[in-house]
């Protein structure tokens, strides 16, 4: 049976049905409502009036969820649009006043609460999410390119005065295509690792043209700072 749910999370019996939205069950708070058909909370305090449309959605591949809330004035104007988690919801919330949705805190405190109340109610939405190349995957990476660097134990070079791994551009594209990284975008991880510093680029690149004394040619390698990498994986960076 679904339940009203006051502002301050205490049930109080049935869900109302508002004769005024067509029947719609609402779940009424100070302040605000929760349409249940809608998926929706619309906050009114007599001086100010927002919807915050909700979407809940579940990745295919990682079964994690998101919300994705979306906020309009009384006219349908759109305010500002957040993707969030259930563990960042009230921060996510907070945030909203830098898009002019200036509000209590107290006030996004009861609407957190309302969403966590009614988060069982509200549809899923399953999606495709495309591969997040965050800071713990780029460690990973570097850990691999380590051990790789160790096997082959002819990767070290002094370019410098700098210490670097230099793994030349084709082996490193094998070694992303031969790992669990391989559905990444390769230029994609090539550019994070640049802007994460691991690796040293030639100007406007993101790999480096170094000469090879022995073939007394130019090659093109991804040149890894050797101490800045090492550093990254036992966290004294």
């Amino acid at each position: 049976m679904s339940q009203v749910v006051e502002n301050n999370g205490t049930e109080v019996g049935e869900v109302k049905k508002d004769n005024k939205s067509n029947g719609a069950g609402l779940m009424v708070g100070k302040n605000y409502v929760f349409d249940i058909n809608n998926q929706c909370i619309i906050y009114n305090n007599g001086n100010v009036h927002f919807q915050f449309n909700i979407i809940r959605q579940k990745s295919m591949e990682t079964l994690k969820e998101t919300l994705v809330i979306c906020i309009e004035d009384e006219n349908g104007e759109k305010f500002a649009e957040i993707t969030t988690s259930a563990i960042k919801l009230l921060d996510s919330l907070i945030s909203l006043n830098d898009y002019g949705i200036v509000l209590n805190n107290f006030v996004y405190k009861d609407i957190e609460q309302c969403i966590r109340n009614v988060y069982h109610l509200l549809d899923i939405k399953y999606i495709h999410t495309e591969l997040v190349l965050d800071d713990d995957k780029l460690r990973e990476i570097i850990s691999m390119v380590i051990d790789y660097a160790s096997e082959m134990g002819n990767l070290e070079y002094k370019v410098n005065d700098k210490e670097c791994y230099n793994i030349p551009v084709a082996d490193f594209s094998s070694l992303i295509k031969d790992s669990e990284y391989k559905d990444f975008d390769l230029l994609e991880i090539k550019k994070e690792l640049k802007n994460s510093k691991y690796t040293i680029c030639s100007t406007g690149r993101y790999d480096r043209t170094i000469y090879n004394s022995d073939t007394k040619k130019a090659i093109k390698v991804i040149s890894f700072d050797k101490e800045y990498i090492l550093e990254s994986v036992t966290g004294d960076k």
